[in-house]
């Protein structure tokens, strides 16, 4: 046999030690990344602030108005307003579709100060109203995810929910909290003081 071919035989296992060695190497590197990757995902999570969750959350809603008043038929529902709901999305953690925009309002209504604008029970009550008699006559109310039938039951269900989550908080909200100054405070931070329950929706 020529040496040359002699030559090759002997790197051969090299060659296959090599390509192994150098596929383990890229798996290991690849999971330490991933493993670095979620550590800083889940760092940046823990210490999110409500600034950066209401961002997360106009990102995710684009159709929601900023910065500007609301005219609900002859209700003017002013833009601070607005934001201290959108806020209470964030702290408790609860989504858009119509069954967390329920369970908020149920929340609401007993998580925050009974000193409040009016049309806050209004709204509660008014919505809850509206989506139960959809329920009886078994109409579908629609979201951004889409059009869902409800009975009167999950209605009312995820609303006492709401309810009862707000009856369980520590120390009421100020219904006329000023979001300035709260806006660069942790999320964890915001829900350990008033004994919030977190649902998951943004972090």
């Amino acid at each position: 046999m020529s040496s040359w071919v002699i030559t090759i035989l002997a790197y051969v296992p090299f060659f296959k030690v090599s390509t192994r060695s150098h596929k383990a190497i890229d798996l290991a590197s690849k999971v330490i990344y991933t493993k670095a990757f979620v550590e800083s995902k889940y760092k940046m999570l823990k210490n999110l602030t409500l600034r950066q969750g209401l961002e997360g959350y106009y990102r995710a809603n684009p159709q929601f108005s900023q910065n500007q008043d609301l005219q609900v038929g002859s209700i003017k529902v002013p833009w601070q307003d607005l934001q201290r709901h959108d806020m209470m999305h964030i702290v408790t953690g609860y989504s858009t579709d119509v069954e967390q925009e329920m369970r908020l309002l149920g929340f609401l209504l007993t998580a925050i100060t009974w000193r409040r604008p009016w049309y806050y029970y209004a709204q509660s009550f008014g919505v809850f109203l509206e989506f139960l008699f959809s329920a009886i006559r078994g109409q579908s109310v629609g979201d951004k995810f889409g059009k869902h039938n409800y009975s009167p039951q999950q209605i009312c269900r995820v609303y006492w929910e709401g309810v009862a989550q707000g009856l369980r908080v520590t120390k009421k909200i100020n219904a006329y909290i000023d979001t300035k100054t709260v806006m660069n405070r942790e999320l964890r931070s915001l829900r350990r003081e008033y004994g919030i329950e977190n649902a998951g929706a943004w972090d």
